[in-house]
């Protein structure tokens, strides 16, 4: 690594800027009175304040602040070589602090920095929200050099100091793996559910270490869960290029597609969610169209039931489990039905985001014949439960949405019964079912089950990583990118603390929760431009402290009413230590775990 050295004998310019021009005479207003004379003396002096004021009035305040981890990177997956900057502000003060503007200024050297003269860019103030995918616009580049750079931002309480400076080299291309430091730090009190998802990190990373060379023959169907502990955003956005570069005329793609044939729009989803990343939303959105199409007309029908096609083929096979001597059959129809379905909301939910309002009432439409004739086919009335009552099929018609309001607690009642009762606390699902196994239990208000099932893993599944972060540590983005996230953990017995520390797109976020004999206690940092919902076990927002004063007398804290048994809040950035006397903790209402 080298760097550049500065222009041999480089020094300020400084002009001469006295003016030559000829002097000329001016006419003298001299006033007939002294009270002319105490009158143009008062209008000087009143101008001459006016100026001061209004100069100072401009300026904005300095406030102790400094952007943090300035990096350069490449925007977008493969082919797209345009260059941005990204970096994170610390939230610890003030509170409810957003960016307004930024200036970032780069140099081949330090002292051109000290001396305000940067040579390969000067973006002067712009205004915008943004700490990531900024477009970088200077001079072009050189491989294995060191550039120094500096970042001052503008802030709704003042602008910030001129950062440190801090050190930029142009990014390898084509570098896919995720870096292997953690983004995410994690711990709780159960030692075997720590040891279980470090086991599942240390997995993942040496699946991306030895992926194959033929990126989209490796399996995406853990995408969700990795991005919790690995930033896996290039390697998923080149995933989707080049699977869907390989896409045929009539909408069909790779073998390794049609195997797991949803991968490819929960990828786009968790690109959405996790980073909001939009640009290859855009650019995908009229090949996943194909690919739908394609599955539709290969196992389509105008019952709105997927079946067998010509050749005997399912979207999705059956699924086959036995326990304890049982043996329980999910149908293919029902699984290929259920996940057809919830493909069309996620095409609903994309034409929303990219405002495409004929697509998203055409996705809605399909989606709401969808859920008709599965409701209509596979839900028992009688005995309220869905085909032939297995857990595969109860879980998914749960989890996904098909179930009305007055149908679904009867339908998890009768999930409940397989698993505490006659199988002692063991799910006979297979793999399926397990995808949303951990979740659902965990939002009809039994994370006492999920608790209990992930104890007895061997193995470890990706819905277990999801519902330790999203539910047990209670971390999840409800906008794109982290930019407004939820806090709403659950606290099974036998879990007497979890914490989590993720470094999201937009600052780190950390959520550390405590219960001991009589008092809960819960710690998290917002980062900058964000805010969280926040979900508190309390009877009233006057049992709530945030560092000793009670919560709805706190700069930065918004609460926004009462839902069963606990306090709904809306923070602002910042640091906040809540603590309160220990009440009857109760879970929120998750319908569905999208």
């Amino acid at each position: 690594m080298k760097g550049q050295h500065c222009p041999q004998g480089y020094q300020t310019d400084l002009k001469d800027n006295k003016s030559n021009s000829k002097d000329t005479k001016n006419k003298k207003i001299i006033p007939n009175t002294m009270k002319d004379k105490t009158m143009v003396k008062y209008r000087i002096f009143a101008l001459c304040l006016i100026v001061t004021g209004l100069f100072y009035a401009c300026q904005s305040p300095e406030i102790d602040l400094q952007a943090e981890n300035l990096k350069l990177d490449h925007c977008g997956g493969e082919g797209v070589r345009q260059l941005c900057l990204s970096w994170t502000m610390n939230a610890a003060s003030p509170r409810g602090l957003n960016q307004q503007a930024y200036r970032i200024r780069i140099a081949s050297c330090p002292e051109l920095l000290e001396q305000n003269s940067p040579d390969i860019w000067d973006s002067g103030k712009v205004s915008s929200s943004k700490n990531y995918d900024v477009p970088y616009k200077g001079k072009a580049l050189e491989r294995d050099t060191v550039y120094y750079a500096q970042i001052r931002i503008w802030t709704n309480r003042g602008k910030s100091l001129w950062s440190k400076q801090q050190n930029l080299v142009l990014p390898a291309e084509g570098d896919l793996l995720p870096a292997a430091a953690s983004i995410n730090r994690f711990d709780t009190y159960d030692l075997k559910l720590s040891d279980l998802v470090q086991t599942y990190k240390t997995a993942t990373l040496e699946k991306y270490k030895n992926r194959p060379q033929d990126l989209e023959n490796m399996s995406a169907a853990d995408c969700w869960a990795e991005s919790y502990l690995i930033d896996n955003r290039k390697f998923y956005l080149q995933w989707m290029d080049r699977l869907l570069a390989a896409q045929a005329e009539d909408g069909s793609l790779p073998l390794s597609a049609q195997q797991e044939p949803q991968e490819i729009f929960d990828i786009a989803h968790m690109l959405l969610v996790q980073y909001n990343e939009t640009a290859h939303l855009k650019k995908h959105f009229p090949a996943m169209e194909k690919w739908l199409d394609f599955l539709w007309k290969n196992y389509g029908s105008q019952e709105y039931i997927l079946t067998a096609n010509g050749d005997g083929h399912t979207l999705l096979p059956v699924e086959e489990y036995s326990l304890d001597g049982k043996e329980y059959i999910t149908s293919a129809a029902l699984i290929s039905t259920a996940y057809f379905y919830r493909l069309c909301v996620l095409m609903q939910k994309f034409s929303s985001h990219l405002q495409y309002r004929d697509k998203a009432a055409h996705y809605a439409d399909w989606a709401g014949k969808l859920r008709k004739a599965y409701n209509d086919r596979f839900f028992n009335e009688e005995k309220q439960y869905y085909e032939n009552n297995t857990p595969t099929a109860n879980l998914l018609s749960l989890s996904l949405g098909f179930c009305e309001d007055k149908r679904a607690e009867s339908v998890f009642k009768r999930l409940e019964q397989s698993i505490a009762i006659e199988h002692y606390g063991k799910a006979a699902c297979g793999e399926f079912g397990k995808r949303y196994l951990y979740r659902t239990l965990s939002a009809w208000g039994r994370s006492d089950l999920s608790y209990r099932l992930g104890a007895e893993l061997r193995e470890v599944e990706g819905d277990f990583i999801l519902w330790f972060f999203e539910h047990l540590c209670g971390l999840k983005s409800l906008e794109e990118g982290f930019h407004c996230f939820s806090l709403d953990a659950v606290f099974p017995p036998g879990i007497y603390f979890a914490k989590t520390r993720m470094e999201t797109r937009g600052g780190i976020i950390s959520s550390s929760w405590i219960k001991t004999f009589d008092e809960f206690v819960w710690q998290v940092i917002v980062p900058v431009n964000t805010k969280a919902r926040l979900r508190y076990p309390a009877a009233a927002a006057k049992d709530i402290y945030d560092d000793g004063r009670v919560v709805d007398q706190v700069e930065g804290i918004q609460i926004l009413g009462r839902e069963n048994g606990n306090i709904l809040m809306e923070l602002g950035s910042g640091d906040y230590f809540f603590s309160s006397k220990l009440a009857d903790i109760k879970p929120g209402p998750r319908r569905n775990n999208e």
